[in-house]
């Protein structure tokens, strides 16, 4: 039996790699007593995946894994037993049966971020100003970003064009604190670091805002139709 459930995970565990959060939900389907399927060989394990896995220190309303099962369950029953084993920071918000035939990974193309920042200087009159230069901003035919990558154990620097990487940016709170929301690519073969995202809006728009000091918030995962997965 194959299920899907949406976690968030929040708090302190932004900060936990994926490595540790399978682990923790290893330590957690046994706890829970959860029927998780293993893989056959000399090494078995468990049959589960966590999509899209996150950088660390963003917080998250919206994770995605696919379990398959070694027998039919009640998925309620499943959901409310792993909820009373988990970390207070993780909670398992829902469950699907249905469009299983494709890796959860393979179906998710977009992510709804919220970056907020509560000390910052204004730098327009008002949201309606800010959203004109944003505007402006995305009809450019170039938003160029630094990549690193790894090449032969060397690091290599690739600028980028990221124009197609960008779906939508609003500012949605201009006033006791800034909000943007930006949705941008996610997928497994189009993918935009959300930090890489606000470094180019940041250095374009000369909004002259300490990085270090935006709060990151994956608010939800579309798929390629801009459709929600749960």
């Amino acid at each position: 039996m194959k299920l899907r459930l949406k976690f968030n995970k929040c708090g302190n565990l932004k900060f936990i790699s994926h490595l540790d959060l399978i682990r923790l939900f290893q330590r957690s389907f046994a706890m829970a007593n959860v029927p998780i399927d293993y893989s056959e060989g000399f090494n078995p394990h468990p049959r589960f995946s966590i999509g899209n896995p996150l950088p660390l220190g963003i917080n998250s309303e919206c994770e995605y894994m696919d379990l398959q099962l070694r027998e039919e369950v009640i998925p309620e029953e499943i959901v409310d037993s792993l909820n009373r084993v988990l970390p207070k920071n993780i909670k398992i918000l829902g469950y699907s049966l249905e469009n299983l035939d494709k890796n959860v990974s393979r179906i998710i193309e977009y992510a709804l971020y919220e970056f907020t920042i509560y000390d910052y200087d204004k730098k327009f009159d008002d949201i309606d100003e800010f959203n004109t230069k944003i505007s402006i901003w995305l009809e450019n035919d170039e938003i160029k970003i630094t990549r690193f990558r790894k090449k032969k154990g060397k690091k290599t620097e690739i600028e980028e064009n990221i124009k197609e990487y960008l779906e939508s940016v609003q500012v949605v709170s201009y006033e006791d604190e800034l909000k943007i929301d930006a949705i941008i690519r996610n997928g497994a073969e189009k993918y935009l670091k959300p930090e890489l995202f606000f470094e180019a809006l940041n250095r374009d728009l000369e909004l002259g805002i300490d990085l270090n000091s935006v709060y990151i918030n994956r608010v939800n995962l579309f798929d390629e139709n801009m459709e929600e997965i749960i």
